[in-house]
This record gives C-alpha cells, sequence and structure tokens, in this order.
C-alpha cells in the first residue's frame, strides 16, 4: 500500500477513494432504538414536482418548491428523501430525542471514484468496500470518515426502475442511499456512448444498457446525475 501515501486518491480492488468534506445538502438522522433512518433535505433547495433538483439538465419548472427544514430540542421537520433519490413535497416531523444526527455537510467521508478501466463488477465492488474499511483504520488512522459518498451517473435512480434487478449497476446502487443532486446527463453520455450523440437514431445499440438509455430518452424521458451514501457502522 505504499504508493497510497502520497496520493489523494486510493485505488483499492475496483474503486478510488478520497478523503473529503460530505457536500450532500441532506441531514441523516438514526433512530436510536433501531437504527432506521430518516434522511431530510437541507432547506431552501428547489425542487421540481416529481422530487428533482429543479436546473437538472438546465430544466426549470415553474411549479417548483421549496425545501424546508427546521429542528430544535424537541422536533425535526422537513421534507424527507425517502431512498428513491427523488424529495418528497410532504412535511414530516421526528421526536429530537429520538434520533440522532449521523451524517451532514461538511462531515468526513470517503468519496468514492469509479474508474473507467475495468468491468462494474458487483462483487468487485463489495470486496474494495471491504478493504477500504480494513485499509484505512490501519494504514491511515489519521483518516477518520462516517461512512462513503458517491456521485455518478450510475446512481442515476431511473437506472435502478429501467435494468434489471440482478445487473451489476442496480445492485451497486442498492448498496447506497439515494439522495437528488443538482445534475445533467453530460456524465452518462460520455460513458456510455462516448460522447452525445446528434441523433438518437444514430446512437449505438450494441448493449442492454445503451438500448434501454436510447428508448428512454426516446420515450421522452432524462438521465442525470445521482448521489448516494452508506454508513457501513449502523
Amino acid at each position: 500500500f505504499s504508493n497510497h501515501f502520497a496520493e489523494k486518491l486510493y485505488r483499492l480492488g475496483r474503486l478510488q477513494y478520497e478523503p473529503q468534506a460530505f457536500g450532500g445538502r441532506i441531514k441523516v438522522f438514526r433512530r436510536i432504538s433501531d437504527g432506521a433512518l430518516t434522511v431530510f433535505s437541507e432547506g431552501g433547495i428547489r425542487f421540481s414536482p416529481d422530487g428533482e433538483v429543479d436546473g437538472t439538465n438546465g430544466v426549470f419548472n415553474p411549479n417548483a418548491w421549496e425545501s424546508v427544514f427546521e429542528q430544535n430540542k424537541k422536533t425535526v421537520r422537513g421534507n424527507p428523501i425517502p431512498g428513491s433519490g427523488r424529495a418528497s413535497h410532504e412535511v414530516i416531523e421526528i421526536a429530537a430525542e429520538e434520533w440522532a444526527l449521523v451524517l451532514s455537510a461538511g462531515d468526513a467521508i470517503l468519496n468514492i471514484h469509479i474508474p473507467a478501466d475495468g468491468k462494474m463488477d458487483y462483487t468487485l465492488c463489495l470486496e474494495s468496500f471491504s478493504k477500504a474499511l480494513e485499509f484505512f483504520p490501519m494504514y491511515r488512522p489519521d483518516v477518520q470518515f462516517k461512512g462513503f459518498a458517491c456521485h455518478s451517473w450510475l446512481l442515476d435512480p431511473d437506472l435502478g426502475r429501467l435494468l434489471p434487478a440482478d445487473s451489476n449497476i442496480v445492485r451497486f446502487q442498492r448498496e447506497f442511499y439515494l439522495y437528488p443532486v443538482l445534475g445533467d446527463d453530460s456524465q452518462m453520455f460520455e460513458r456510455v456512448f462516448g460522447g452525445k450523440p446528434a441523433d438518437l437514431s444514430g446512437a449505438p445499440g450494441e448493449t442492454l444498457l445503451q438500448r434501454v438509455i436510447i428508448n428512454h430518452l426516446a420515450g421522452g424521458g432524462r438521465m442525470r446525475t445521482g448521489a448516494g451514501f452508506m454508513l457501513p457502522s449502523l
């Protein structure tokens, strides 16, 4: 592992890890009694009616709504993100004494990068997660982290619906708690098609992933980057 010490990115098997401050605009609470999670959006974020961050792919919705978040000694109140990758317009309230804040913006995390030099093999990803949980406490105990975070086209929640449940991408997604971020489809086009085609009808459809995305876009759907976190200690 000696090569890692002069680097900012740590390659551990299939994935890379970068110690960072968490940038997600969310508040993650764990119920003290059983470990269940409730995730709130920060306040003041505009969401489209479907729960995406308004402005995703450069599209602004006139019916966008703004999130709220309030916390005091008795209650925590705000717009939840139920793990589907989209925010809910419904405001909920939880009892502050029953829940602990376990992740918010600025907390130390390991940001996951996915090198483009190999297959997106789910088993290799699991092995990499395990290596990270062993490597940092042993070789970099100075690097404290609450969990993992990832920001990638692979975490687009629509892929979880469009692809088979046993596909590597869907299984990788399910390791994370998804939440919406402002983004676009540029990373997806670059990784899947080598760039954005001028005409969808001329886009390559050699793989299932390519065909699924082409059909989705042709039917009026959109793709975007997504984000997620994992808290392995919980």
